[in-house]
């Protein structure tokens, strides 16, 4: 009996933790829309207000306007190789930490944090950064 719970336990252990800190949970779609510059695709998972970082830009804006700053980074930013290099989800929130290149080869970091509310999948934090 001792035996058997020194393996329960541990095993029962990893199991909840597993449940809290599970991986790939950000939806294909918001991926697919960062890893092609669609700025209108992923405008379409944001929260009603967003914490936005581009580069030198920082705030929180409405969708709108989220959208606009996203689509001018876009415009002069036009993601090539882009790597999903880590995801991870806690609770109801999710991350992913992303890279890719432009066309002048400049390198960028990027951040993006989802939450679940009421079975979807919206967007409340993007940051863009130059590596």
């Amino acid at each position: 009996m001792k035996t058997s719970l020194i393996f329960i336990i541990p095993t029962f252990i990893i199991m909840s933790f597993g449940n809290i800190f599970s991986t790939n949970k950000i939806p294909q779609s918001i991926l697919n829309a960062a890893g092609t510059g669609n700025a209108t695709s992923l405008a379409r998972h944001f929260n009603q207000s967003i914490n936005l970082i581009i580069e030198d830009k920082k705030g929180i804006y409405n969708k709108g306007q989220a959208e606009i700053l996203l689509k001018d980074f876009f415009k002069n930013n036009i993601p090539l190789n882009f790597k999903v290099l880590e995801q991870q989800e806690q609770l109801h929130t999710s991350f992913a930490i992303c890279n890719f290149q432009n066309e002048l080869k400049e390198e960028f970091s990027l951040y993006i944090q989802v939450r679940e509310f009421e079975g979807k999948s919206i967007i409340t934090k993007l940051k863009i950064e130059i590596i």
